[in-house]
């Protein structure tokens, strides 16, 4: 038995009065977030358990490469985005996507065109061509625009994602502080809801810890079902602690 789909989704879809230690008047760009390699234990209902990584690392070329990785039984996800930054923008230059399942392999690589307003998809070796505005993201590194605008200062946050050969806007809204405990101990957190339809069932909440430069320590999602999805930080490398 697999995750199931809801599972391998939420790895990848992954999703106030702030602290005046954490945020300032400053507007603060990726330089400022330190590399890190955090893993992070997973939990799909009352049962059925498994591993995640996220890693986001300086490359020589002073481009960034932000890495996830997830693991469910039978069933691998690695996810790759490597991106540039202007100031507090992201802005994508590629974004890789691999999934094993029992042997079978699902691949996709979206190639970002900055010049022409393009982004090429290409899924199991068809590609195609979508048109991009300024601001685009794609699926992984948007979590990171979504941390530095929330280290700016902003609570309703929009996005357009390049994501299944559609751009989709992904809505976020910061809807306060809360204390939780992890396997690093209790972690002050700034709690941030996904923004969906009015009779969308599902649910998605997010927990960033404001000791950590609002690295994601914690992730809820909750299906059409009922089912929930759980991402919990386990381990985080010294670089990262204050």
């Amino acid at each position: 038995m697999l995750f199931g789909k809801s599972l391998i989704i939420s790895l990848i879809a992954l999703p106030l009065a702030f602290s005046s230690s954490i945020l300032s008047a400053t507007t603060r760009g990726v330089d400022t977030l330190p590399p890190f390699h955090a893993n992070y234990s997973a939990k799909l209902g009352l049962s059925i358990g498994g591993e995640a990584s996220r890693q986001l690392s300086r490359l020589a070329d002073g481009q960034w490469l932000f890495a996830q990785d997830a693991t469910a039984l039978f069933a691998t996800v690695h996810e790759t985005s490597r991106f540039e930054s202007d100031d507090s923008q992201v802005i994508p230059k590629d974004y890789e996507y691999l999934r094993k399942v029992l042997g079978k392999k699902r691949h996709a690589l979206l190639l970002f065109d900055w010049d022409k307003h393009l982004v090429t998809n290409n899924v199991q070796d068809r590609p195609w061509k979508l048109a991009i505005k300024p601001g685009t993201l794609d699926k992984l590194n948007y979590q990171l625009q979504l941390r530095l605008d929330l280290l700016n200062g902003k609570t309703k946050l929009e996005y357009l994602v390049a994501d299944g050969g559609l751009i989709k806007n992904y809505r976020f809204e910061a809807i306060g502080q809360e204390q939780i405990d992890t396997p690093l101990g209790k972690l002050n957190t700034i709690k941030v809801q996904r923004i969906r339809g009015p009779d969308d069932k599902r649910k998605t909440l997010l927990w960033f810890a404001l000791d950590l430069d609002l690295l994601l320590v914690k992730l809820s999602q909750l299906d059409k079902k009922g089912k929930e999805f759980s991402l919990v930080i386990k381990e985080l490398n010294n670089k990262q602690k204050h």
